[in-house]
């Protein structure tokens, strides 16, 4: 009987852990001194956007690939994930915050507060070089760090714009014609 429970014990150790959703985010401040944030750490970063933005990015099946590229699931759980240009862009603010305001501790700066603010601080760039901003692409559903992916809703005004300021100054011309001539 002790046999059988031995090599149950056996079996059960030599099971590898199942293995997580997203790689560990490493973040290096300085030279000597990094920080490895455990891939539940990074799933509970990204879910802060659904605080920040109308889209709800916890129910999308692309989650993971706000900064992470579409390779991330061959990287084991104790290496660096591969990011993309969102995510090295949200990795530096972090790092630049980390170093103005002098925080030691991955609570620090993986709270709610700070990555709040390193995601807003990178709103205005446009990292995947699209043309959409990362606030437009994230408040519209579309990833931040790739280029192939845009916001479907912005296409179609993008695409007509020039169609709208057209129509609006033959229109304005027309009737500023048409009012001028009667009043003179």
């Amino acid at each position: 009987m002790r046999w059988i429970i031995a090599i149950a014990l056996a079996a059960i150790l030599l099971i590898p852990a199942p293995a997580s959703a997203y790689p560990q985010l490493e973040i290096r401040v300085t030279k000597d001194w990094k920080i490895v944030i455990t891939s539940d750490r990074v799933r509970d970063m990204l879910e802060y956007l659904d605080t920040m933005y109308s889209y709800n990015w916890s129910r999308d099946d692309r989650f993971p690939l706000i900064i992470f590229s579409r390779n991330y699931k061959d990287y084991p759980d104790n290496e660096v994930g591969p990011l993309n240009p969102y995510g090295k862009d949200l990795v530096a603010e972090l790092c630049k915050l980390a170093k103005q305001y002098g925080w030691r501790s991955m609570a620090d700066i993986v709270d709610s507060f700070n990555f709040t603010k390193a995601v807003r601080a990178i709103e205005d760039l446009d990292s995947d070089g699209d043309g959409y901003t990362n606030g437009e692409e994230l408040r519209l559903g579309s990833l931040p760090g790739f280029a192939d992916d845009v916001p479907k809703q912005g296409i179609q005004v993008r695409k007509i714009l020039p169609y709208i300021y057209v129509t609006v100054l033959v229109a304005a011309a027309f009737v500023g014609h048409f009012v001028f001539k009667r009043l003179s």
